[in-house]
C-alpha cells in the first residue's frame, strides 16, 4: 500500500468517526428519547414564534415581537409575557397518560365524537420553525382533571391533564399585559400626579424622594 493510498484510507476513517460522532451527539440518548416519547408533543420554544387560539368563533393570535409577546387578534396589545412562557412550558412538560390507537378509532368512528374530537371548540396551533401539527383539545374524561386530545392530523387520541386547557380558555383580554409601564421601580426616577385636589410632583435622591410640588419636603420611603 503506497503512501497515497494509506493518506486516502486515513481520511475515510476520520470522516467516518466525525459523522457517528456527530450523530450520536444529536441523538437523545435513551432516557431523553423515552420522555420525549411519553409527552403529548415536543418541540423547541425559541423556535416558537407565535400562538393561535381557537376557542370557537372566538380567534386569539398572539406573536413574539422583538423578544416580547403581543396579541395581534382579536385585539392590539402587549401580551402578558409571563402567562404565555407558562404554557409553553406546560406545553414542554405534558405527559400522555394513556393513548387511543387510530385503528380503534378507524373501526369505530363513534368513539371521535364521543371524546368531543369530531369537531372541538378549542384549538392550539404554534407557529415557527419545525412546529407541532395544530392540537384539538376533546371533551373531559372520566378520569378526575383528565382530557381527550388528539392532532389534526391524526385520529390517535391521547389521554392528558387539563392543564394546558386551563391556560388557553381564556378571554382575549385575559391575555393582556396588565402592567402599566415596563420600567422597575429602580429605574423610576421621578414621578407627577394630576387630581382634581392638584397636582403633585416628587423626584428620587439617592435613598429618599422629595415632594417638588406642591411644597418642597423630604417624603417618607
Amino acid at each position: 500500500m503506497n503512501w497515497r493510498n494509506t493518506l486516502i484510507l486515513g481520511v475515510i476513517v476520520l470522516a467516518g468517526v466525525a459523522y457517528f460522532r456527530f450523530f450520536e451527539m444529536k441523538r437523545p440518548s435513551t432516557e431523553e428519547a423515552k420522555r420525549q416519547a411519553q409527552n403529548v408533543v415536543n418541540f423547541d420554544r425559541n423556535k416558537i414564534d407565535g400562538i393561535v387560539i381557537q376557542n370557537g368563533d372566538q380567534k386569539i393570535e398572539i406573536r413574539r415581537r422583538e423578544n416580547k409577546w403581543r396579541l395581534e387578534t382579536p385585539i392590539k396589545d402587549q401580551a402578558d409575557g409571563a402567562l404565555v412562557e407558562n404554557l409553553l412550558s406546560d406545553l414542554e412538560t405534558w405527559q400522555k397518560e394513556g393513548t387511543i390507537p387510530a385503528k380503534d378509532i378507524e373501526t369505530d368512528k363513534s368513539k371521535l365524537t364521543e371524546y368531543g374530537l369530531n369537531n372541538p371548540k378549542l384549538k392550539l396551533k404554534l407557529l415557527g420553525r419545525d412546529r407541532p401539527p395544530e392540537i384539538l383539545f376533546g371533551k373531559d374524561a372520566a378520569m378526575e382533571g383528565r382530557m381527550y386530545v388528539r392532532f389534526q392530523n391524526s385520529k390517535e387520541t391521547f389521554l392528558a391533564t387539563q392543564s394546558v386547557k386551563k391556560d388557553i380558555d381564556k378571554k382575549p383580554e385575559e391575555f393582556r399585559d396588565r402592567k402599566l409601564t415596563d420600567l422597575t421601580t429602580a429605574q423610576v426616577r421621578r414621578i407627577a400626579l394630576k387630581t382634581p385636589a392638584g397636582e403633585m410632583e416628587l423626584e428620587k435622591k439617592g435613598e429618599h424622594w422629595d415632594i417638588l410640588k406642591p411644597l418642597r419636603a423630604r417624603a417618607d420611603h
